[in-house]
């Protein structure tokens, strides 16, 4: 895992954030996720069990997590401690709220909060509302 994780450091650093965040958008195409998920809140409450069932070998150490905490019926925040980058976790959060994003809701929008990785943080806090 460390060599995966210093070989998508070093992606981030020549491509830049804004394609890392794109190459994250494009992880849940690729990924299994619990079937039985039919809405945006059920998809950000299990987000971090699709996370841990797609890890080989996550027993082995922590790998973190995705850990979301809902507030009012169209909102929440996510708290991310996984070993990617911020922008690679928000390009993730992103795509599953596009997918499962309800019917009734123009948009979802996720943005990074105060709390942030690269800043010294032991985690990224995200803000999603729909």
């Amino acid at each position: 895992m460390r060599s995966a994780i210093a070989a998508i450091e070093a992606i981030e650093q020549k491509i830049g954030p804004v394609t890392m965040r794109a190459v994250g958008r494009k992880v849940p195409d690729h990924a299994r996720f619990p079937p039985e998920v039919r809405t945006l809140r059920e998809a950000l409450q299990v987000l971090n069990v699709a996370y841990q069932m797609n890890h080989r070998g996550h027993q082995n150490g922590n790998i973190g997590g995705y850990h979301f905490e809902a507030s009012g019926e169209r909102g929440g925040r996510m708290i991310c401690d996984t070993p990617y980058s911020c922008n690679f976790d928000h390009g993730v959060i992103e795509a599953i709220c596009e997918r499962f994003r309800p019917k009734d809701a123009t948009w979802v929008r996720v943005d990074h909060g105060s709390g942030c990785r690269q800043k010294g943080s032991v985690a990224c806090t995200y803000h999603i509302r729909w």
